[in-house]
C-alpha cells in the first residue's frame, strides 16, 4: 500500500490506474484538513488547472515513490533510475521511468496524474487519479538479460521455447540462440567466387 494509501485499484493487462480522495491524500500531513485538492488557476507544467499544487506535489510522490517500490521489488535494491517529463494525452503532468541496463538508460513505464476531465467523467469528480503502463517486454529484457527486443517478436523457437514452462514459478535463465551454417562447395568454385574470377 502506498504511504497516501489505495483505495480504489483497476488493473487491465499491464496499465493500472490509481485514485485518491482528499482524507487519504492528505492523512500523513500535519494540518492536512485545511488544505484541497481542487482551485480553478491555470495549467502549468507541474500541474493542471483544477488541481492545487499541494495536492500535485503528494500524489506526484505517491506515484513515483509507489512505482519505484514496485521496481525495486522485482529487480532488488541498488537499481538505478531516473525520471524523464514527457508527455501523454490522457495524463498531466507525465513521466518516464528509465532504468540503468547495461550502461545504457531503458525505459520501462510511462505514468503520470490522469486529465481531471477523465476522472470526472468515470464519477469520481471528488478524486484525483494517477496511471501507469509497464512495457512488459523491457522487463523481461531485464529480468533474463535478453540484448534484444526484436527477439520477442521473432518466430525463432530457439528463443521462444525457452518461455514455454509447466509451473509459473519455475526459474528462466535465457540463452541465446545459437546459428551455425554449414557451407560445402568445390574448391575451384568458391575461389572463384571469392576472388571474383571465373578460372
Amino acid at each position: 500500500m502506498s504511504p497516501s494509501g489505495l483505495f480504489i485499484k483497476h488493473l487491465t493487462s499491464s496499465k493500472s490506474c490509481t485514485f485518491v480522495s482528499l482524507v487519504k491524500l492528505f492523512a500523513d500531513v500535519k494540518d492536512g484538513e485545511s488544505l484541497q485538492l481542487f482551485e480553478q488557476s491555470s495549467r502549468s507544467p507541474h500541474k493542471q488547472e483544477t488541481h492545487t499544487m499541494e495536492a500535485m506535489k503528494l500524489i506526484e510522490f505517491d506515484l513515483k515513490q509507489t512505482l519505484t517500490r514496485l521496481m525495486t521489488h522485482l529487480f532488488g535494491d541498488g537499481l538505478e533510475i531516473r525520471w524523464v517529463d514527457c508527455y501523454f494525452p490522457f495524463t498531466h503532468p507525465s513521466f518516464e521511468m528509465e532504468i540503468n541496463f547495461h550502461g545504457e538508460w531503458l525505459e520501462v513505464l510511462g505514468c503520470g496524474v490522469m486529465e481531471q476531465q477523465l476522472v470526472s467523467s468515470a464519477g469520481a469528480q471528488d478524486r484525483i487519479g494517477w496511471a501507469f503502463g509497464l512495457g512488459l517486454e523491457r522487463l523481461a529484457m531485464i529480468l533474463y538479460d535478453i540484448p534484444d527486443i526484436r527477439l520477442f517478436w521473432s518466430e525463432d523457437e530457439r528463443f521462444l521455447k525457452q518461455f514455454h514452462l509447466s509451473d509459473i514459478n519455475q526459474k528462466v535463465k535465457f540463452q541465446p540462440p545459437v546459428f551455425s551454417t554449414t557451407s560445402i562447395c568445390k574448391q575451384k568454385y568458391c575461389e572463384g567466387e571469392l576472388t571474383g574470377s571465373e578460372g
